[in-house]
């Protein structure tokens, strides 16, 4: 699916979920969403049970709608949530932040090293890259973050945190236009899962492996 159309689509979604908020139960919600993303993925669809979850997707969502954790709203902004890693592990497993913007007309890149990247601190591909600061187009960044600050993360998944997160341009050095990415899964504190996502803009792998 082209990428114009997946924006088309994911605007679409996002104004039908806050016009039914109010109405549609969060069971019911997220089954609808879980479908959806079946669809969208080719995976067979069953209806989760969250009133007696088993599977990993039922549990997620079960934590998802009822856990109320005090660090979720920290952890879930890209830029808060620095802080809280450099004070447990070390700031070298930080990435600098090179700049933080409370709103899109803020942007300004004069003082920027050439190459960055510009990310929403609550979004899930809400990127710019720049690899050439003397070609940055201001406006069209401008223009692209204005869209993202307008729409709240919590009426596409319900994820509650996201209600309370102010929306936030953090601005970061490249460190690759195409690097591995490692995300870890744990239960109470112990890992048991590792995804491992490769060539995320060309052809994108990813992989699970058990601990």
């Amino acid at each position: 699916m082209a990428k114009g159309n997946r924006r088309i689509i994911r605007d679409i979604l996002y104004h039908f979920s806050k016009w039914s908020y109010p109405f549609v139960s969060d069971e019911l919600f997220n089954n609808a969403l879980f479908y959806y993303n079946c669809k969208r993925l080719g995976k067979p669809f069953y209806r989760q049970n969250l009133r007696n979850p088993k599977t990993f997707n039922e549990k997620i969502s079960w934590i998802k709608f009822h856990q109320r954790h005090p660090l979720a709203p920290l952890v879930a902004d890209k830029i808060r949530v620095k802080e809280y890693v450099a004070e447990k592990i070390g700031p070298e497993y930080v990435i600098p932040t090179l700049e933080v913007f409370d709103r899109p007309e803020a942007i300004e890149v004069s003082g920027l090293p050439d190459k960055f990247i510009l990310k929403l601190n609550t979004g899930s591909g809400q990127n710019l890259i720049c690899l050439d600061k003397a070609n940055f187009d201001r406006k069209k960044a401008i223009s692209f973050f204005k869209k993202a600050f307008r729409i709240n993360p919590f009426y596409l998944s319900r994820e509650w945190h996201y209600r309370f997160i102010k929306p936030a341009i953090l601005v970061e050095p490249l460190i690759g236009e195409n690097v591995t990415e490692y995300k870890v899964f744990s239960i109470k504190g112990d890992p048991f899962v590792i995804q491992v996502d490769t060539d995320r803009f060309y052809g994108h792998k990813r992989n699970f492996f058990d601990t």
